[in-house]
């Protein structure tokens, strides 16, 4: 998982299998709740 680029929490979930590109994620930080996408083939 990536970290949350807010707290750098590293505990998060899928919010949706596609962010503004076709190649990255959105993920929801279960510990602040901040939105962020991350590349999916790192």
């Amino acid at each position: 998982m990536p970290r949350c680029p807010h707290c750098r929490e590293k505990d998060s979930e899928v919010i949706s299998l596609f962010g503004t590109q076709a190649m990255t994620l959105q993920y929801r930080c279960k510990r602040c709740g901040t939105v962020f996408e991350a590349i999916k083939y790192d």
